[in-house]
């Protein structure tokens, strides 16, 4: 959408940066409290651990050839967060299509499927799944995941060097010509896109839960906008004082975005001993979508409260400025928290919850095993009158310890006495790790059996291993169900909705999810078919069937069928086939059906040369061979392969 003319400096614009940049300091000082929480997530998740100057020293003595231990990290909290999140991936994303939709006044179910397959194409091509990967991530490992969405009608711009001849006067000069770049514009994908929001760069109102944004009088984000974008918004019309805004310098990106260089990316304008990258640099801006009065803000002449975009750029240019446009007039931002609790702020992430057990569970490991070093080394008492100390330090396996002159004759165990620690002081810790690793998930709802391990302790029955999975489940059910509530059936409602106002072509789109019964495959799509009114189809939470399970548990009842046979001229047997040999992995069962066609019509075929009967027929001079092949009338004897036969191997039987 185009933004409004307001030129850089007027006083409306001044009034606006202020207004923005006084949202995002309200924002900020509530976010900048979770901060310290959000650090401390990253270090328990990131590929590195900060190393601690302890363990620094002994690093330089153990790559100079000395032994030396290390401090363990355990990274207990962060493999039940991975198994959390394996779960609610598995609940949200396996089905096809992702988001399913059903009709709210009596809509019928082929625009249903119009729905579902414009929708499924948008999440496919439009890139839809990583962001909602990174979504249910950010909500186990930050305790909020935030995503953001906006409609883009996409222009692909490439150029080419092409020769052609050259021209004077418009004649041809023969055998000559010169390369010119052509500039070619196409059009791209067209629908919905999806983006993360990193929780340090989000900027909701703190006077309403930050699980509830549609309550609040703004939602923003900090981005850094790069050159390239800038420039083709401004083109597009949607970006304004663009030439101002790469003018303009804010100290530094660390200082415009409050924070300690943790997140955020080196800035982009150093100069490397060359030339500064200008024209590759980003600029640092926050974007923020304002539920306003545009009577009040000069804006318009209306009082009743519309929703603005607002894009600010260093702090002090507007480049952007335009109503929100969505007919479903919504913040386009959708939060889920892994914690269920309404009032507060900010709620507790999965690692919030472990990180004292986790902590318990590290003191306990590396004190018993600076235990066991301890033992291993020997505790000694000696007389360094008569003993040379330099000898009994050493490191060195298989030392020679000397004895001084003054020493010569006596007792050589009255100079050097060891003291055996007490062997049995640690020794129950790895017993009290697993009882605080028992009390972690317990807290989370994350067992033995949703981590893919079974507890140790003899054999275990199906319903023993079934009912520990159920009760974790059911822990897990019920955050997934609140997931689905306020997460994705408010964003999927908002997806459609931007479809149904900005879609206007009409495009063929292949049916999505289970179309085996339909043998139309692909169907035509038009701005009418998916008018209406349509409800998220929300997930019951629990975890998708496993798909050999269920091949077993058709085949059984495939195999009683035949006992019943009224129940089976009920179903179509062929169709329930095909469906459970691709419900076990069979791709390719439809190239093996037999085509059933009326045998006048195949006798027509045949008469008219178009068709050859299996069995070679009986006139032309040609005859069966016994093989199934067809006898040609010059003796020879080609061999057509018989329907059971492999392409390659030879004829059948």
């Amino acid at each position: 959408m185009k933004s409004i003319e307001l030129k850089f400096g007027t006083p409306l614009h001044q009034r606006i940066v202020s207004a923005v940049r006084a949202r995002k300091m309200l924002a900020e000082k509530e976010v900048t409290k979770r901060k310290t929480f959000w650090d401390r997530a990253d270090e328990e998740c990131m590929a590195y651990i900060p190393e601690k100057e302890a363990d620094a020293i002994r690093r330089t003595a153990r790559d100079q050839g000395e032994p030396q231990y290390t401090t363990l990290q355990i990274p207990y909290s962060y493999a039940l967060l991975m198994s959390a999140h394996t779960y609610w991936t598995s609940v949200f994303l396996s089905r096809t299509p992702v988001l399913q939709y059903s009709g709210r006044h009596g809509e019928g179910e082929q625009n249903i499927q119009a729905v579902e397959s414009l929708i499924d194409y948008q999440t496919q091509t439009g890139g839809h799944l990583p962001p909602y990967y990174v979504w249910l991530y950010d909500a186990g490992k930050y305790g909020i995941g935030v995503i953001g969405e906006y409609w883009e009608d996409e222009i692909i711009s490439y150029s080419e060097l092409v020769e052609e001849p050259v021209t004077l006067m418009g004649m041809e000069i023969s055998g000559k010509s010169r390369m010119v770049k052509k500039v070619r514009n196409v059009k791209g994908y067209s629908g919905n896109r999806l983006f993360n929001v990193r929780p340090m760069d989000y900027l909701p109102d703190p006077r309403v839960p930050v699980g509830d944004p549609q309550k609040g009088e703004f939602v923003g984000r900090k981005v850094d906008i790069p050159v390239t974008t800038l420039m083709r918004r401004k083109l597009s019309g949607q970006y304004i004082n663009v030439d101002e805004a790469r003018k303009a310098k804010s100290a530094s990106q660390r200082d415009a975005f409050g924070g300690d260089g943790t997140h955020e990316l080196p800035d982009s304008d150093t100069t490397y001993g060359e030339k500064a990258l200008s024209n590759t640099a980003s600029v640092p801006a926050v974007e923020m979508v304002i539920d306003l009065i545009p009577k009040d803000w000069e804006l318009g002449s209306t009082e009743y409260p519309e929703k603005w975009v607002f894009t600010v750029a260093h702090d002090s240019v507007v480049i952007e400025a335009h109503p929100l446009g969505l007919n479903h007039g919504r913040f386009p931002f959708s939060v889920i928290e892994c914690e269920i609790e309404g009032y507060s702020i900010f709620k507790r992430s999965m690692l919030d919850i472990a990180r004292p057990m986790n902590n318990v569970m590290e003191w306990l490991i590396n004190t018993h095993y600076y235990h066991v070093r301890q033992t291993l080394n020997g505790q000694i008492i000696f007389d360094p009158s008569r003993v040379v100390a330099k000898d009994l330090l050493s490191n060195e396996p298989g030392k020679r310890i000397r004895i001084k002159p003054e020493a010569y004759g006596q007792d050589v165990r009255s100079m050097i006495s060891t003291l055996g620690p007490d062997s049995a002081v640690t020794q129950n810790h790895m017993g009290d790790i697993q009882n605080v690793m028992n009390m972690m998930q317990v807290a989370l709802g994350v067992n033995d059996t949703v981590t893919g391990s079974v507890n140790p302790g003899g054999r275990k029955t199906a319903t023993e291993i079934r009912s520990s999975t159920s009760s974790s489940i059911n822990r897990m059910k019920t955050i997934a169900e609140y997931f689905s509530a306020v997460g994705f059936a408010p964003l999927s409602q908002r997806l459609l909705q931007s479809t149904q106002q900005n879609y206007k072509a009409e495009q063929k789109f292949r049916i999505a999810g289970d179309a085996i019964a339909n043998p139309q495959k692909f169907m035509l799509i038009t701005p009418e078919d998916i008018a209406g009114a349509y409800d998220y189809t929300p997930v019951d939470g629990t975890m998708p069937i496993d798909r050999f399970a269920m091949v077993n548990m058709w085949a059984n009842l495939m195999t009683q069928m035949k006992n019943y046979p009224q129940v089976a001229q009920e179903y179509k047997i062929g169709d329930i086939f095909a469906w459970v040999a691709q419900l076990g992995g069979l791709k390719n069962i439809k190239q093996f059906k037999v085509n059933m066609m009326d045998p006048g019509y195949l006798q027509q075929q045949a008469q008219q040369g178009n068709l050859i009967p299996m069995n070679g027929g009986q006139n032309g001079g040609s005859g069966a061979n016994p093989r199934g092949g067809i006898n040609s009338g010059d003796g020879s004897s080609p061999r057509v392969p018989g329907l059971t036969q492999v392409a390659g191997m030879g004829p059948a039987g």
